[in-house]
């Protein structure tokens, strides 16, 4: 007659084995081992001040970083991307790039800050000290206060703004007169354009007569480019003298 010894120890190492892999995988999902306890964030200064919305208890092999870095902009709307690494057994690493505001205006008795995609962005610290220019027109912002909604117009000064930024004028202000007339401000100096006009004869426009002005030591007061011909006013000029007619 066989010994049932073997048999036993057989079963009772396939029991030890099963109770041994519940074991472990009872460790990895649901035990404090792979909780995540650190956060190191890199990029973001407003970020690392507050982290309270984004302290979690997750576990680190089933956290979804795609989820969590949608977590991330929802809570951060001045966070353009981040990248989240898991660093276990228990930290995961945030890098940020911030968003920066390219304008300044006023809405609905607030200051709103625009970026170059028209985002409208929360007031910060960080950017108290950062050039940005002010944006002296109608705008209008979606419902969920997130989005610049008459974009168009946002994008027409950006794309001026960027292309100026490549020479050594710096504007202060654009302002809306009406649908078809626009004002920028440079070194005090009051430019205006039609909304249809080339953004590169512009350019060329403004770099050819502010390298003349400061050869001639002249300061003008305003420069008018609807007309075939830049008109220039200087201080001393009577206003309406100095612009064919039509709208100022």
């Amino acid at each position: 007659m066989k010994s049932k010894t073997p048999i036993i120890f057989a079963h009772l190492h396939v029991i030890i084995n099963i109770l041994l892999f519940v074991l472990i995988c009872w460790q990895i999902f649901f035990g404090s081992f792979f909780r995540i306890k650190t956060i190191y964030i890199k990029g973001s200064e407003e970020l690392i001040n507050n982290q309270d919305l984004l302290k979690t208890n997750e576990n680190l092999i089933t956290l979804s970083t795609k989820n969590y870095i949608k977590k991330i902009k929802q809570n951060y709307p001045y966070i353009k991307s981040a990248i989240v690494y898991k660093k276990f057994p228990s930290s995961i690493v945030i890098e940020t790039i911030n968003r920066n505001p390219i304008f300044y205006t006023a809405y609905e008795d607030n200051i709103a800050f625009i970026d170059e995609e028209g985002k409208v962005l929360p007031n910060l610290k960080i950017w108290q000290n950062t050039l940005k220019i002010k944006l002296n027109c109608e705008i209008q912002i979606d419902k969920n206060n997130e989005t610049v909604a008459n974009l168009d117009l946002t994008k027409q000064f950006i794309t001026i703004n960027n292309m100026i930024s490549q020479t050594d004028l710096r504007p202060t202000e654009f302002i809306c007169t009406d649908k078809n007339v626009y004002k920028i401000i440079i070194e005090n100096i009051e430019i205006v354009f039609l909304s249809d006009i080339d953004e590169n004869n512009l350019i060329s426009s403004l770099q050819v007569l502010f390298k003349q002005f400061r050869i001639e030591g002249k300061q003008p007061v305003r420069i008018d480019l609807r007309f075939s011909k830049p008109v220039v006013q200087y201080e001393s000029e009577n206003l309406n003298s100095a612009f064919p007619s039509g709208n100022l």
